[in-house]
This record gives C-alpha cells, sequence and structure tokens, in this order.
C-alpha cells in the first residue's frame, strides 16, 4: 500500500482567501444615526425666560474615546476637549456613560453631558444656566439638581424626555 503524495502550491489559493476574509473583518461596521425625542425645555422661573432649561440628549460632534473592555481603565473624555472641564462624578446606564462638564468659560455652571456608549459621541443631556453637576441615573430615569438662588429636584425620563419637578427647597 503505498500513499501518493500530490505536491501543489495552495500558499497563493490560501494568502487570497486570508486576505478577503480580514478586509471583510477589519472594515467598520457602519453606526446608524441614534434618533433621540426632541429635548423638553422648561422655565425654572416661570415667565422668565432666561431660566430656560433643556432635558433630552442633543448629539456634539465631539467624539469621545474608545470604552474600557472588562477590567481596563480608560480616560473616557481628553482634557482638551472642546467643551470644558470633566472634574466630578459619572453614573451609568446601558446608553451613556454621564458626568457634568464645567464650561472653560467660569461665568457658566455645569451641565450633564454624557458619552453614547453606541455610537461613541458625546451628547449634552442637561442644558441650562444653572449648576447641574449633581445627579444620578437609574436605567432610563436621571434625577439631577438645579442649584441657584433656590435649589429644585428634577426627574427625567431619558426615553421620552419628559421632566418633572421632584421637589422645591425655595431661597
Amino acid at each position: 500500500d503505498s500513499v501518493e503524495v500530490i505536491d501543489a502550491d495552495l500558499s497563493d489559493d490560501l494568502s487570497d482567501e486570508v486576505s478577503d476574509t480580514e478586509s471583510e473583518d477589519t472594515e467598520p461596521d457602519e453606526i446608524p444615526d441614534i434618533v433621540y425625542p426632541e429635548p423638553t425645555c422648561i422655565e425654572i422661573y416661570e415667565g422668565d425666560p432666561e431660566s430656560k432649561l433643556c432635558f433630552g440628549p442633543v448629539k456634539t460632534d465631539v467624539k469621545c474615546n474608545a470604552f474600557p473592555k472588562d477590567g481596563e481603565y480608560t480616560i473616557i473624555l481628553d482634557d482638551d476637549n472642546p467643551v470644558g472641564i470633566t472634574k466630578a462624578q459619572m453614573d451609568i446606564n446601558d446608553d451613556f456613560v454621564f458626568f457634568p462638564i464645567y464650561p472653560k468659560n467660569t461665568a457658566i455652571r455645569a451641565n450633564i453631558y454624557g458619552c453614547n456608549r453606541v455610537d461613541g459621541y458625546l451628547y449634552e443631556i442637561v442644558s441650562s444656566k444653572y449648576n447641574n453637576q449633581y445627579f444620578t441615573v437609574d436605567d432610563d430615569l436621571i434625577v439631577f439638581m438645579v442649584w441657584d438662588s433656590d435649589s429644585k429636584l428634577l426627574l427625567g425620563n431619558l426615553i421620552t424626555n419628559e421632566l418633572k419637578e421632584l421637589k422645591d427647597w425655595g431661597g
């Protein structure tokens, strides 16, 4: 019983198959634009248009850094971003990593932003002239404090952008 050995050069065929497969795998998947409802805007002090506060994700043109894998550490938004300075607590849900950003103009107070975990862009979540750095997130609900001459506690729904006042502490 003899075995016939066929000497064939298959390297060209294999390299073509590998390069075709690699090019398909390395092309980034196209991420569709995420559509959120229009932000809900209210006047913190009724009748005062200067007291306008808007709640709901609004996409910026700032790209966040890549998100870490389990057990890794990363800086999600660099200090030299064009929006401002990040230096306070963070919170997270399935869609965003939330944190306040203090604008470079110190006359403007911190607003709440979130890096979207799907498309990797920075979104403004709460926009107002008041200090909004105190907040917590539970799934699609965010509770945050508006702090000025008086303080209000607000609840926002990140799916509908509905906004409710929970408590007003007055002056």
